[in-house]
């Protein structure tokens, strides 16, 4: 008996870890969202106002509003991402010389730091000093006012992003595609089926699992842009790049709102669990389940 009981005692650690940095920063999230707390004022101050803030939020607040419509409408880069992330797979995955070098360049986007590429991106789109605007203004084009644009702001913010994540996109299409086997392929040739059918009835249904992953990791961590607004254009101008993460921070920050913060915190959750469950329902079509 005491010799059962070692793996469970070496696994209190973990469970401490999680229970601390895990479930009880999601619970007080969750108790946070029905209160007015403001972390400047005492605990005794804190009241209770049941769903006042997620009322606030859904039907009172323009700008969480327009900030929700500026977030659906940047997650709209992320197909293009994925097409062309599985294309640059499908290139890859044959017999090519400099693969593993075309990969490598590929992923270096996605390990550097998201910080330093908005600064590199933010003096490529300058309207002065751009590379961007040099190019264009050197072949007889009018400069561009790209993020001081309340139309282009949002868009150049998406080209980056999409620049960015494509390596990513294309290692894990890779890997399922070299998963593979190729004997697979083998026996729909010899039932005469040409690269078109192979393709269509071999490879699509065999990473279904791996796009259905990529859809909902990706369109997730699309709703949950900061790091990009914040650095390039801080939500600007006129609030055209305005995301709904970054008016949370900035009301429960700036305005010391964590109890309303937290409420928007959890609107998106909902939302972000909409959609992946709607993205798990289309990618099950066709009568075949792979989860």
């Amino acid at each position: 008996m005491k010799r059962s009981r070692v793996p469970y005692i070496l696994l209190i650690p973990f469970f401490l870890v999680v229970a601390v940095f895990g479930i009880f920063p999601i619970a007080f999230s969750v108790f946070m969202s029905f209160t007015d707390w403001d972390p400047l004022l005492p605990i005794a101050r804190v009241g209770f106002v049941g769903l006042d803030n997620y009322v606030k939020a859904l039907t009172q607040d323009e700008v969480f509003l327009f900030a929700l419509k500026n977030t659906l409408i940047y997650v709209l880069y992320e197909p293009f991402t994925i097409l062309i992330g599985f294309a640059l797979a499908l290139v890859l995955n044959s017999a090519m010389r400099g693969r593993s070098v075309f990969r490598t360049v590929l992923f270096i986007p996605v390990i550097t730091s998201t910080v330093a590429l908005s600064f590199v991106w933010s003096w490529m789109y300058d309207y002065k000093y751009g590379i961007l605007n040099y190019l264009i203004s050197a072949v007889g084009l009018p400069r561009q006012p790209f993020l001081s644009s309340p139309v282009q702001a949002l868009p150049s913010v998406m080209v980056m992003s999409i620049w960015q994540w494509i390596g990513l996109n294309v290692v894990i299409f890779l890997a399922a595609l070299q998963s593979i086997p190729k004997e697979y392929h083998e026996a729909a040739r010899c039932s005469g089926a040409n690269s078109v059918n192979c393709f269509r009835h071999v490879t699509v249904p065999l990473i279904k699992p791996t796009l259905l992953f990529v859809a909902i990791t990706a369109t997730a961590g699309s709703l949950q842009v900061f790091t990009e607004i914040y650095m390039m254009t801080r939500g600007g101008p006129a609030r055209s790049t305005m995301t709904s993460v970054l008016w949370m921070y900035q009301r429960a920050f700036k305005f010391s709102e964590f109890g309303y913060g937290a409420a928007m915190a959890f609107i998106l959750f909902l939302i972000i669990l909409a959609i992946s469950i709607i993205e798990m329902r289309l990618l099950r079509r066709g009568g075949m389940t792979y989860y």
